[in-house]
């Protein structure tokens, strides 16, 4: 085989190798960083839901203590008028987050006796198995909602994740949700609130499209650099070949 041959088709391979080296290395960072980026949106959207969560429950809670604090609230008047100060209360962007209040019950401490419930009025003055309020599709990944609950209370960095129903239809999809309590010992009342996190998926997948149409764009540029550098590598191969041919010749 002659030296020109060799040397183009040398630095052809050689051109080859280090574009799809580049090429891969360019993909595979580029995607590292687009699943990093999503995991730090994700994680900052969700502190924010957090946050405001956290924020609605102590405005609401301040709201209930400074009620039941007043001179001559006993306990039975507590118990009717909490209801209708909290029951049509709607927040979150969609109005779909509401509050219930619960207290526990004395003799079985895994249930809990329902102080009103906006959306599932037929729970009022009922007890509920705590255990089995979470109605994760996976039920390797259920969690005793009880124990979330009663620990989000001590802790303001504390939250209980579960999926509940969102509205009234029965039928419907459960959706991810977080939930907050505060507890008012003079009355020895829980007030929980909590929002639905569907749109938090929702919103994250639209990000992970515009993050893809982006590293995309960006992949195929480095492609195009890749090709023209396999297109020089291989014309300087040529020419270093023609040139030691030359000499051969002469």
């Amino acid at each position: 085989m002659k030296t020109r041959t060799k040397l183009i088709i040398s630095s052809l391979l050689a051109s080859l190798l280090f574009s799809g080296a580049f090429l891969g290395a360019t993909i595979y960072f580029e995607l590292e960083s687009t699943t990093k980026q999503l995991a730090h949106e994700k994680e900052l959207l969700m502190n924010a839901k957090k946050e405001y969560l956290r924020d609605i429950v102590d405005v609401a809670y301040n709201a209930m203590a400074s009620y039941g604090d007043q001179e001559g609230i006993t306990k039975e008047k507590f118990n009717q008028e909490v209801p209708i100060l909290f029951s049509s209360a709607r927040y979150d962007v969609d109005k779909s987050a509401y509050f219930f209040s619960y207290v526990k019950d004395e003799q079985d401490p895994t249930k809990i006796r329902i102080g009103f419930h906006p959306t599932r009025p037929e729970l009022n003055n009922t007890l509920v198995d705590m255990d089995h309020l979470d109605y994760n599709p996976d039920e390797s990944k259920r969690v005793e909602y009880r124990k979330m609950l009663i620990a989000s209370v001590g802790s303001k960095d504390s939250f209980a994740e579960y999926y509940y129903i969102k509205g009234k239809e029965q039928d419907k999809d459960y959706e991810p949700k977080i939930s907050k309590a505060r507890y008012y010992k003079k009355f020895d009342c829980y007030l929980v609130g909590g929002i639905y996190l569907d749109n938090v998926a929702a919103e994250m997948g639209k990000r992970a499209e515009e993050l893809k149409a982006a590293t995309d764009e960006k992949i195929m540029h480095f492609a195009i650099v890749a090709g023209v550098l396999t297109i020089l590598f291989t014309l300087l191969g040529y020419l270093i070949g023609s040139g030691f041919a030359s000499k051969e010749e002469g």
